[in-house]
């Protein structure tokens, strides 16, 4: 499973290379400096991708990923973090992808689902500037993994991610 999540993030990090928005490769430490002013826990991982834990909704705790890579919009240094909802050897319901992708009404954030070596994960995204207010920072990230968690628990009920 470690092996699929890291496949994954390194999937969602080549996508974002071939998106319209350039991300340059970046030391962690000026991701790991603005996770520090936020005061999350974190760790970086041998590959550079650096890991969130968190306590969410409910007892629960949720994983969120920071792809390492720093993009760029205008003028704003920004990142993607992402949380993983559901992780599969079979693909998603089409409806209720579906239905998670009508819940977006923000432009920087959504749904997105990848596949390889016969297995499928679904995870929630957000853009965030680097130089957004340290609380709503924060927040976002914070949001971000109980929106993941609260789809585990409709996708598939465990806390496993």
């Amino acid at each position: 499973m470690k092996r699929f999540i890291s496949t994954a993030v390194t999937t969602v990090s080549l996508m974002s290379l071939l998106s319209t928005q350039a991300f340059a490769q970046t030391k962690p430490s000026t991701i790991t400096a603005f996770l520090d002013r936020l005061g999350m826990n974190y760790e970086v991982q041998k590959d550079g991708r650096i890991s969130i834990l968190a306590g969410v909704e409910g007892n629960r705790t949720q994983y969120g990923f920071i792809v390492p890579e720093l993009g760029k919009i205008g003028n704003n240094d920004v990142i993607a973090v992402m949380s993983f909802s559901r992780i599969s050897k079979t693909p998603p319901d089409a409806e209720k992808t579906k239905q998670l992708e009508s819940k977006v009404n923000d432009i920087s954030s959504g749904w997105a689902t990848v596949s390889k070596e016969g297995m499928y994960a679904t995870f929630y995204y957000k853009i965030i500037p680097l130089n957004k207010d340290p609380d709503l920072a924060r927040k976002d990230i914070i949001e971000l993994l109980n929106i993941a968690d609260t789809e585990e628990k409709n996708l598939g009920s465990k806390d496993t991610l």
